[in-house]
């Protein structure tokens, strides 16, 4: 039984189906593009930088690995996520793939829960 409410409820006036699917071909152009860039800007250089910051991503990526860092996305940024994988040493094409699933699975469930009435507005005045 197909889900027809999918393409009759609206997000802002907007039918979610067409939505969820601008929302994965966007943050998958961008994110894919911003792997590209990172991938050609670095190049043969991969020399390992010694920091605080580099510390934390560096602990971040060995606790979850490409897959967490991936599916953490919404709470850490996509961009972000992909940049500390990259620089930890993973190939592009492992970070390529488990972008593509998780800002496709994120973008899913999220069409889903705002199907079934969620509301994630956090810029609401009291």
């Amino acid at each position: 039984m197909f889900p027809w409410f999918l393409f009759s409820n609206h997000m802002l006036g907007f039918p979610l189906i067409p939505v969820g699917i601008i929302a994965i071909v966007g943050n998958l152009i961008s994110v894919l593009g911003f792997i590209w860039i990172i991938d050609k800007v670095r190049g043969g250089n991969k020399e390992r930088k010694e920091g605080g910051r580099w510390r934390r991503a560096q602990n971040f990526f060995r606790k979850y690995g490409v897959p967490g860092v991936s599916l953490a996305g919404p709470l850490i940024g996509y961009h972000i996520g992909a940049a500390i994988a990259l620089a930890a040493g993973a190939s592009r094409q492992y970070v390529t793939l488990w972008q593509i699933i998780a800002i496709t699975l994120w973008a899913i469930a999220l069409t889903i829960a705002f199907a079934l009435g969620a509301n994630f507005n956090v810029f609401r005045t009291f």
